[in-house]
């Protein structure tokens, strides 16, 4: 048996790449890059909860976390964020909260200031990494990683987020670690 040889011509390869490079063309143009979730982070980013930390580390170490109950009304929302919250709910978007917090601490906290949300991950016994947590709420939501945005103060925070491929903006109104925006109401003209 003979092997066959196929004459390709130069517009044979044109015609093919041009072919290639619509269908690239046509996916990217059907992906809908809109934002579906934002994602927060607790601590620095919708609260402040610097009353917290005199007693952090005995609540930690003793996994005696309702010691802060009674040190919520102490903390309080950063100026606009409830207002950012509820106006992403109104349009649509689902709005996570990912902490390294006491999942139980932050639940109770956000309900105390009124600060909505469609779900929260923080820490209950074993240590998970943001960016696991991340990638399980938008997974449970079905929401594609390149559809959410997350907002947090440290720079872990933006590690995490580069490891879950998903978008990320720095806040520096309760931390200046990372710089980035400052007033929570550019989270609204960012996503638009």
């Amino acid at each position: 048996m003979k092997n066959k040889l196929i004459r390709i011509t130069e517009s044979d390869i044109k015609k093919m790449v041009l072919e290639t490079l619509s269908s690239i063309k046509k996916e990217d143009d059907e992906k809908d890059d809109s934002i579906k979730a934002v994602i927060f982070d607790f601590d620095a980013t919708l609260v402040d909860t610097h009353a917290f930390w005199p007693t952090w580390n005995y609540a930690s170490m003793y996994d005696h976390w309702s010691v802060l109950d009674s040190i919520i009304p102490d903390t309080k929302p950063y100026p606009g964020i409830k207002e950012v919250v509820n106006r992403l709910i109104k349009m649509g978007i689902k709005v996570f909260v990912v902490t390294n917090n006491n999942e139980s601490v932050a639940i109770k906290t956000l309900k105390y200031h009124g600060i909505p949300y469609d779900d929260i991950r923080g820490v209950a016994g074993e240590f998970v990494p943001k960016s696991t947590r991340f990638l399980e709420l938008l997974s449970k939501y079905g929401i594609d990683p390149h559809n959410a945005l997350s907002i947090g103060d440290l720079p872990y925070d933006k590690k995490e987020s580069k490891l879950a491929r998903i978008w990320f903006v720095g806040c520096c109104w309760g931390n200046t670690a990372l710089g980035g925006i400052s007033d929570p109401m550019d989270i609204l003209e960012l996503i638009q």
